[in-house]
């Protein structure tokens, strides 16, 4: 048996489309622990890179070196954004002055 679709009474058409609802999120800035996190996970990832580099081809020259600058990098990189978030307002923001 085949189904029929229901078409929407008139009453139902003629309605206005409710206006979207705006939702206002709170702006959530990631804690310092968060950050930490980030940087703890990105270390586990460089130490088990490098020990996996020289545990198959045995090359190690240099690569304290490589790994150790990817990593101060990065910890420069996550306190220069962990700061950028206390200190930066949006422009749309009320608080942002005249």
């Amino acid at each position: 048996m085949a189904r029929v679709k229901k078409r929407p009474s008139q009453a139902q058409q003629d309605e206005p489309a409710s206006e979207p609802k705006v939702v206002e999120a709170e702006e959530l800035k990631p804690s310092a622990l968060e950050y930490l996190l980030q940087f703890g996970v990105f270390t586990v990832f460089c130490l088990v890179s490098a020990g996996l580099v020289k545990l198959v081809t045995g090359y190690t020259l240099g690569l304290n070196f490589f790994f150790g600058v990817l990593i101060l990098g990065f910890l420069i990189v996550c306190v220069f954004s962990y700061f950028h978030d206390r200190m930066y307002q949006e422009e749309d923001e009320p608080n942002s002055g005249p």
